[in-house]
C-alpha cells in the first residue's frame, strides 16, 4: 500500500514540477544540482542517501555521499558519471548514464554489467561495480548497502593490512602489522590515517608513504615507486631511509635518528640485528651510555632485561614494548627497578650488581647502578665483602682479607683481581673452588656452608704426613684456637703423627714453645707464623732449641724441664696417677664420688652397682667416656654418650640420640690436664617424661568413652634438660623434672599416663598433690619413693577466698608447689628405672570439708600393707583408694562433674562399701 502511495506521490511531484518548469522557463534555467537531488541547506550536491525514495528530503536509496567528499562542484561526479561536470538542467531526461569505465580505471569498470544509460524507476534492482580501481580492482558491495566504518571494512578494498593477490602487494605489511601493533593506528606510521573512504576515489594519485615514529613525528622517508600498487600492476618496492623504528633506539636518549636503511619492503625477514646489532655494540658513549657488551660476556640474553619485550630471546611477544620509542626494562627472574637518564639509566635493587647476599637471605640489598658506568669488585661488594657477620648473612671475608680471592674463588678469578669466568660470577651461586696454594671441600648451607678437609683450617699434621686432616670449618663462625686444632692439639699420640701436646706440656700456655705465633698464648699475634705450611717452634727467653723430623722433632736444651712437676709419672695406667679420680672438677665430683679404686675407663656401672645404699652418684667413667681402653691415654679428650653395644639397661644405652658439644675455651684442672665446659644434650640422666593424648584433651563425652580414647591416643615422650659441664643447673628437683611431675588439661586427658598431678580447665589440680573440692595434704614423695627420699616435703598453694564452696575462687592456679628434699640413697635415683617403695610407717591426712547436712571429717591414712608391681605398673592395698583393690598407674582420673552430675571418676574408689562420706 505504501508502494502505491509512493509512486502516487511521485508521479503528482513530478506533473508539478515539470509544469513549473514549463511556466518559469528562467527559474529553470537557473537550477543548481542540489535543487532536484542533494540539499539547499547546507548546499550538497551529492544525492541524499535514504534507505528509499524519501519525497520528502529527495533522499534515495544509494552510497552517494560516502563515495565523493566535495558537496558544490559537480567535478567530482565525473568518476562515476562521465560528462556530469558539465550538465545543466538539461540532462533530465529520466535515464541514468554511468561511465563506460568508473574512475578511469586500469580494466574497464562498469556497474551492473551495464554499459548504456538506463531509466530511472522507483523501484530500482542494485547491482555493484567490477573491476574498479577505488575499491582496488574487485567488485564491489552491492549499491545502497550499508556504509564502510573504520576500521572494520578496511579490508573491503584492500587487505588489512594488504597480504597479497587481490587484497594488495603483501610487501612487508604483515611484519610491520604486528611490530606495530597490529591496528588501525599501525597504518598511521607509514600513511596518512584516514577517518573515512574518500581517499578511495582518488586512487589514481601516488601511493602516500610518510614515515613516522611511535609518537608520529615524521621522519625519515621511503624511496621506492608509489604509484604501482594496485593488485594486477606490476609492485617494484624500495627501502626506508633514517627512520626511527629501523634504528639502534639510541635517538631516544640523543634526540638524533642514527643513518639507517632498512632492508628493500618485501624482502628477507628481519632479525635482532638487522636494526640494533645483537647486542647492541656502539660504542659507550657514542651515541651514547652503552653496557650492552658487558652484560653479554655473563651470558645474559635479552629477556633478562628486556621480558616484557622478549621472553625467549628470538621473537618479539608484545609489539607494543618493542619500537615504543621507551627503553622497556622489565625482568622474570627478579624485582628491579630502572629509572630513564638520557646519559644512561639506573638499575636498581636488582642481584646482577648487588653484593650477593640474597644467595643466602632471599633479599636483594639495596644497591643502584648507573647504565654505561665502568665498575670494578667493590662497586656492588666490597673487596672483600665486608657486611657484618649476620647482617645481613654470615661472613668471614673479613678474617681471609690476607688471602686474594683466587685462594676460594679460583673458577671466578684465576689472578685474584678480575673475572677470568663469567659464567662462574653473578650466576645466582657461591662458587668456592680451592687455588692458589689452597685445597679444601666446600658444601652451601644458607646459614652459612662450611670447608672441610682445609689445608688453611687442618690441626697441622699435614706438614708431617702430607694428608690433611680437618674439622669443617662453618663460615660466619668465629673461630678460637679450637676451631682448627684442639687447644691443645688432640691428635693420638702416633696417630696421625707424634704428639705430646696432651699431658705435661697441657700445663704451658701456647706462647711457651710458639711466642714468634702468638707473644700472648691465646691469640695468633703474627699471622705470617700461622698456616704457613711449617711448624713455627720458638720461645721466649731460650728456653729450648727445636729440631725438626717428620716423625718427630727434638728440643734440646729445654729448661722447662729441668724440674718436672704438677705431674706423677709419663705413661702412667692408674687413673689417679695422670688426671685425679675424679678429675678434680666441679661436674666430675658429682657425678662420681666412688674411691680410685672403684674408678674404671670402661665400666659403665652406677651407684647402685657398687652399693644397694649410696651416700652419692658414682657414674664410672665410661657413662661419658669411651669404653674402648685403646681410647685412653692417647692425647684426645674424648666424650661418648651412647654405645650400641653398652649393656642393656645401663644409663649408657638408654642415651641414643645424647650429643656433647665441646666449649670454646680450655681449662686446666688441679693437675694441668685441659678440659672444656661443654654441653650435653638428650641425655637420659637429666630427663623426664612426659604424657600427652593428642585430640582427646578435652573430650566431651562421658568420662567411661573419654577415658579409652585417651588411653588408646596416649603418648609417651622423653624430654631432656640441656646442660653445660660445671655449669648452673638447680641443684634440686627441678634441675631434672618437676617438683613435683604434672599433666595439664591443655595437652591432656585427665592424667593419663601420669598421675602425679593434673590441672584441670578450672587450674585446678587433681591427684596426688590435691583434690578438687577437697583441702588435702600433698603425698609427699617420701610415701611412694621412700627407697629414694625420706623426708616430707615442705608444701604451699595460693591463697583461696573459700576453700569449701562449691565453686571456689583461687586468686592463681591452684596448684601445689612442693620443696625439694635430699636424696637419702643415690643407689635408688637415676639408675635406670622408677624405684616405687612405699613409706611403710608415716601416715597421711585427707579433709572433707562437709556439705549439705554432711559434716566435715579428717582421715589419716598408713600405706603399711601396699605393694607395686613394676611389671604391670599397679599398686595393691593402698589405703586412700578405698573400694580399689589395685590401682594402675597411669588411669585417666577425674572429679565429681558436679554441673552435669556425673561422678564416674569418684566411684572408682567410692563404691557401696565406700559412700563419700565414710572415708
Amino acid at each position: 500500500m505504501r508502494e502505491v502511495s509512493t509512486r502516487v506521490s511521485f508521479l503528482y511531484t513530478l506533473i508539478v514540477f515539470v509544469g513549473t518548469c514549463l511556466l518559469f522557463p528562467t527559474l529553470g534555467q537557473a537550477i543548481e544540482c542540489n535543487e532536484c537531488h542533494g540539499t539547499k541547506v547546507p548546499v550538497d550536491f551529492r544525492p541524499l542517501d535514504d534507505a528509499y525514495r524519501n519525497m520528502t528530503t529527495g533522499g534515495f536509496q544509494g552510497n552517494h555521499r560516502t563515495h565523493t567528499s566535495k558537496i558544490d562542484t559537480k567535478q567530482q561526479c565525473e568518476f562515476c558519471h562521465s560528462g556530469s561536470s558539465s550538465y545543466n538542467q538539461g540532462h533530465r531526461n529520466g535515464k541514468i548514464n554511468i561511465s563506460k569505465n568508473i574512475n578511469n580505471s586500469r580494466q574497464r569498470a562498469i556497474y551492473n554489467n551495464v554499459t548504456s544509460p538506463w531509466a530511472q524507476t522507483a523501484t530500482p534492482v542494485y547491482g555493484t561495480c567490477t573491476n574498479v580501481n577505488c575499491h582496488f580492482e574487485n567488485e564491489t558491495p552491492q549499491w545502497g548497502s550499508n556504509p564502510f566504518v573504520v576500521p572494520n571494512d578496511c579490508s573491503g578494498c584492500h587487505g588489512f593490512p594488504p597480504y597479497g593477490g587481490n587484497t594488495g602487494a603483501e610487501g612487508s605489511h604483515l611484519a610491520t602489522g604486528h611490530m606495530m601493533g597490529g591496528d588501525i593506528d599501525s597504518c598511521g606510521h607509514c600513511h596518512p590515517r584516514h577517518t573515512g573512504f574518500t581517499h578511495a576515489t582518488s586512487v589514481r594519485r601516488s601511493l602516500l608513504v610518510t614515515p613516522r615514529d611511535p609518537t608520529s613525528i615524521a621522519a625519515g622517508y621511503y624511496d621506492g615507486p608509489t604509484n604501482d600498487y594496485l593488485p594486477l600492476q606490476d609492485n617494484q618496492f624500495g627501502k626506508c631511509n633514517n627512520i626511527y623504528c629501523h634504528s639502534n633506539g639510541s635517538s631516544l636518549a640523543t634526540g638524533t635518528i642514527a643513518a639507517n636503511a632498512s632492508p628493500v619492503w618485501g624482502g628477507a625477514s628481519l632479525n635482532c640485528g638487522s636494526c640494533h646489532s645483537y647486542p647492541p655494540d656502539y660504542a659507550n658513549g657514542a651515541p651514547k651510555a652503552n653496557s650492552h657488551a658487558k652484560h653479554s660476556v655473563y651470558g645474559f640474553s635479552c629477556s633478562r632485561c628486556h621480558y616484557s619485550t622478549t621472553s625467549d630471546n628470538v621473537t618479539i611477544r608484545n609489539w607494543r614494548k618493542h619500537i615504543s620509542k621507551f627503553y622497556n626494562i622489565s625482568s622474570q627472574e627478579e624485582r628491579l627497578t630502572y629509572s630513564f637518564a638520557a646519559n644512561g639509566g639506573n638499575c636498581s635493587n636488582f642481584y646482577c650488581h648487588s653484593n650477593g647476599t640474597s644467595k643466602s637471605t632471599g633479599v636483594v640489598q639495596a644497591n643502584t647502578v648507573k647504565w654505561g658506568s665502568t665498575l670494578t669488585c667493590s662497586s656492588c661488594h666490597a673487596n672483600p665483602p665486608a657486611y657484618l657477620t649476620g647482617s645481613p648473612k654470615a661472613n668471614s671475608h673479613g678474617a681471609h682479607s690476607g688471602y686474594s680471592c683466587n685462594k676460594c674463588h679460583v673458577d671466578t678469578t684465576n689472578d685474584g683481581v678480575t673475572i677470568s669466568n663469567p659464567a662462574k660470577h653473578d650466576n645466582g651461586s657461591y662458587d668456592v673452588t680451592a687455588g692458589n696454594g689452597a685445597s679444601f671441600n666446600y658444601v652451601y648451607s644458607a646459614a652459612g656452608g662450611s670447608c672441610s678437609n682445609n689445608a688453611c683450617h687442618n690441626d697441622g699434621t699435614s706438614v708431617s704426613t702430607g694428608v690433611p686432616s680437618s674439622l669443617p670449618a662453618q663460615w660466619g663462625t668465629s673461630l678460637g684456637c679450637s676451631g682448627c686444632h684442639g687447644l691443645p692439639p688432640e691428635y693420638v699420640n702416633g696417630s696421625v703423627k707424634s704428639n705430646s701436646h696432651i699431658g705435661k706440656h697441657s700445663a704451658y700456655m701456647c706462647n711457651s714453645c710458639h711466642y714468634a705465633t702468638s707473644s700472648d698464648g691465646v691469640s695468633v699475634t703474627n699471622s705470617t707464623n700461622h698456616a704457613n705450611g711449617q711448624y713455627n717452634v720458638s720461645s721466649a727467653v731460650g728456653m729450648f732449641t727445636y729440631s725438626y723430623a717428620a716423625s718427630g722433632g727434638t728440643c734440646s736444651n729445654v729448661q722447662c724441664h729441668a724440674n718436672p712437676t704438677g705431674y706423677r709419672k709419663w705413661g702412667a695406667k692408674e687413673c689417679d696417677a695422670c688426671h685425679g679420680a675424679p678429675p678434680d672438677t666441679p661436674a666430675h665430683r658429682t657425678h662420681f664420688s666412688g674411691s680410685a679404686q672403684q674408678a674404671s675407663y670402661t665400666s659403665v656401672k652406677t651407684a647402685q652397682d657398687y652399693s644397694a645404699n649410696a651416700t652419692g652418684y658414682i657414674f664410672n667413667c665410661a657413662n661419658c667416656h669411651p669404653m674402648d681402653i685403646n681410647k685412653h691415654g692417647n692425647g684426645i679428650l674424648e666424650v661418648e654418650l651412647y654405645n650400641p653395644n653398652a649393656p642393656q639397661g645401663s644409663i649408657k644405652s638408654l642415651q641414643s640420640g645424647a650429643t656433647y658439644k665441646k666449649g670454646n675455651r680450655y681449662y686446666l684442672d688441679s693437675r694441668g690436664f685441659a678440659y672444656t665446659n661443654g654441653t650435653c644434650s638428650n641425655v637420659y640422666c637429666h630427663s623426664y617424661s612426659d604424657w600427652k593424648t593428642p585430640g582427646v584433651e578435652n573430650c566431651m563425652s562421658n568420662y567411661s568413652t573419654c577415658d579409652k580414647a585417651a588411653v588408646a591416643s596416649l603418648v609417651q615422650t622423653r624430654e631432656y634438660r640441656s646442660v653445660t659441664w660445671n655449669g648452673s643447673l638447680p641443684k634440686n628437683c627441678t634441675g631434672c623434672h618437676a617438683n613435683g611431675p604434672r599433666t595439664r588439661s591443655e595437652t591432656n586427658y585427665g592424667s593419663t599416663g601420669n598421675n602425679h598431678s593434673w590441672i584441670n580447665n578450672d587450674y585446678y589440680e587433681e591427684g596426688h598433690f590435691g583434690k578438687y573440692y577437697f583441702t588435702t595434704d600433698p603425698i609427699s614423695c617420701t610415701f611412694c619413693h621412700n627407697g629414694t627420699v625420706t623426708q616430707l616435703n615442705n608444701w604451699s598453694r595460693p591463697v583461696i577466698a573459700d576453700p569449701y564452696s562449691y565453686y571456689p575462687t583461687a586468686s592463681e592456679p591452684y596448684f601445689t608447689t612442693m620443696s625439694s628434699v635430699p636424696i637419702a640413697n643415690f643407689s635408688k635415683h637415676v639408675n635406670g628405672k622408677a624405684d616405687v617403695i612405699f613409706d611403710k610407717d608415716k601416715t597421711f591426712t585427707v579433709n572433707f570439708p562437709g556439705g549439705y547436712s554432711t559434716p566435715p571429717k579428717t582421715t589419716f591414712y598408713k600405706m603399711s600393707t601396699s605393694t607395686y608391681s613394676a611389671e604391670t605398673k599397679s599398686c595393691s592395698n593402698v589405703a586412700c583408694h578405698l573400694g580399689q583393690s589395685t590401682v594402675k598407674w597411669g588411669t585417666p582420673y577425674k572429679a565429681y562433674k558436679y554441673n552435669i552430675g556425673e561422678d564416674y571418676g569418684c566411684r572408682k574408689c567410692h563404691d557401696s562399701n565406700h559412700p563419700y562420706v565414710s572415708f
